[in-house]
């Protein structure tokens, strides 16, 4: 069960209390945990676009503030807030507060002089990793690397022995990367490059076979059943753990090769085009799961009077501008389902099923051979000819879908319609008309189905408004028709279950209607049902 923030906050003291020996719980209250419940009033989804790095950043500046006794603690409200936590508004501003005064400490660490350093292996091209075994050594890491592991915040598990510090080191004895360890599992708790970036591949590259032993080293040490610890390392995109937690760089992958585990990519709008970082033919044996994400400066977001730019989750297409191209690799097949989130995309990518969200198509391909789900995507271009699904598709809010030939689908249809586009419904028009092998539900839009209208199963239409049918409809299951405008109604309907018409305007009735079940109307305008229906 997911915890509340008060909860998460109380967790949390706790576990400072127990690691550092300081109490931040009145400091966790006034900054982030204030400002966190803002959000979740103002806009609940915006908790999940807050870099969980970032909220680590704040907790090791307020555990070193209160480890240093910094002066600011002191001047506080009528209720004893510090003032410097309330002026914060957002969690960017708290963040920038907790940057400067990293920069302040770090400016006035000593330099690095080797004591406290033990070196732990020798690596290519004259790099070796460091193990850090003094406070003075972690200050003299954070000066190097711009980040908070010194200035006391890990001091107290370092002594305790609870925890062990690596540093990546050139030839010069330059700092490039940081790692934290569990010492008690070996289990790897942080993995950071300079200002809590994520490390450059070719530090990575060096690092992958160390980091791989110590998650083998920690697999045989591990107690069953003893849990990990939740924050995993942020890697480059080109490096993914598999179900074992092995590091594989998915580069080194060719052609027939398997990843067992599931991939997960945010990609940022450095460029035009996002192509996945794997060779041709590889087979995923678990979900792939691609977010884009803007640059934008809004939401309040302020540090020193200028707007910060940071990156959120991409919004609707008519509203992101021209989204950056995503490109699968040829004869990626993917034993899970793919979702992809704000990108120029297509639907030719073998998977269980195809999630699109925020997306935009070209147009809808003449074959399908996945099951789809779209929702609040734009789809550019008409189909001329038909199409064709081989399982099920889902789509909601997606604007005009217009194809000139047939739609066949070997599943189930939903369409579900919005507002999304200039305020105008959502629109489904098919030429050659509708073919579904289980049930079809269409909600919400407008649409302009001509020729045979057939649904295997339950075919259910609500609230829409339908320029016309073809001239017959052939409903395998139960036919629901509520609150509809019809302008041209077919001209024979055949219904194998029961089937209920309410609150509709239409133009007539069809001369043949053959309903093997119940029929119920009501509120049926302009003609009584009675007079034209035949019972099988």
């Amino acid at each position: 069960m997911k915890l509340g923030i008060g909860e998460t906050m109380d967790a949390l003291a706790s576990t400072v209390a127990t690691r550092n020996g300081v109490e931040i719980r009145h400091l966790l209250a006034a900054g982030p945990e204030r400002v966190l419940e803002k959000i979740a009033r103002d806009d609940p989804a915006a908790l999940e676009r807050i870099p969980e790095d970032d909220l680590d950043h704040i907790v090791d500046w307020l555990i070193s503030s209160a480890l240093r006794e910094e002066d600011w603690l002191g001047r506080t409200d009528v209720r004893g807030r510090p003032l410097k936590l309330m002026k914060c508004g957002s969690i960017s501003r708290l963040k920038h507060e907790a940057d400067k005064a990293m920069r302040r400490w770090n400016s006035a660490s000593p330099a690095p002089s080797g004591e406290g350093e033990e070196t732990e292996m020798e690596l290519a091209d004259g790099f070796r990793l460091v193990r850090l075994v003094t406070p003075e050594a972690l200050d003299a890491e954070s000066a190097l690397m711009g980040h908070c592991v010194g200035n006391g915040s890990y001091d107290h598990p370092l002594r305790r022995g609870e925890i062990a510090i690596y540093s990546l080191r050139d030839g010069k004895g330059r700092s490039h990367v940081t790692i934290e360890e569990n010492a008690f599992t070996g289990d790897l708790v942080q993995v950071h490059g300079k200002q809590n970036r994520p490390p450059l591949e070719r530090y990575v590259e060096l690092l992958v076979p160390w980091l791989n032993e110590r998650h083998r080293q920690a697999c045989l040490r591990r107690v069953p059943g003893q849990l990990r610890h939740p924050n995993l390392e942020r890697l480059p995109q080109r490096f993914a753990r598999d179900r074992t937690g092995v590091i594989v760089d998915l580069l080194e992958l060719a052609p027939g090769d398997r990843f067992d585990g599931d991939l997960m990519f945010r990609v940022f709008d450095d460029g035009p085009v996002f192509a996945l970082p794997m060779a041709e033919g590889v087979t995923v044996d678990g979900a792939i799961c691609v977010l884009a994400h803007r640059r934008r400066g809004d939401g309040g977001m302020r540090a020193t009077g200028d707007l910060q730019p940071v990156h959120c989750p991409v919004a609707r297409p008519e509203e992101g501008g021209n989204p950056m191209e995503l490109r699968f690799p040829r004869r990626l097949s993917v034993r899970g389902m793919v979702t992809v989130k704000g990108f120029r995309t297509h639907l030719d990518v073998e998977a269980d099923t195809i999630h699109l969200e925020h997306c935009v198509l070209t147009s809808l391909p003449e074959e399908i051979g996945t099951e789809v789900v779209m929702e609040q995507c734009r789809i550019e271009t008409p189909t001329a000819g038909d199409v064709s699904c081989r399982k099920g598709m889902v789509m909601c809010g997606c604007g005009t879908v217009e194809i000139g030939g047939r739609m066949s689908v070997a599943g189930s249809l939903v369409f579900m319609g919005g507002r999304y586009y200039g305020g105008e419904r959502d629109m489904l028009a098919i030429g050659g008309g509708l073919d579904v092998a289980l049930d079809a539900k269409l909600s919400d839009c407008k649409a302009d189905i001509r020729g045979l209208t057939k649904a295997g199963g339950r075919l259910s239409l609500d609230s829409m408004q339908i320029a016309g049918f073809g001239d017959h409809v052939d409903v395998g299951g139960n036919l629901t028709l509520f609150n509809l405008t019809v302008e041209r109604m077919p001209g024979s309907l055949s219904v194998a279950g029961d089937a209920e018409v309410r609150q509709c305007d239409i133009d007539r009735w069809p001369d043949g209607i053959d309903v093997a079940g119940d029929l119920r109307t009501e509120a049926v305008r302009p003609v009584a049902a009675t007079a034209h229906a035949r019972r099988l």
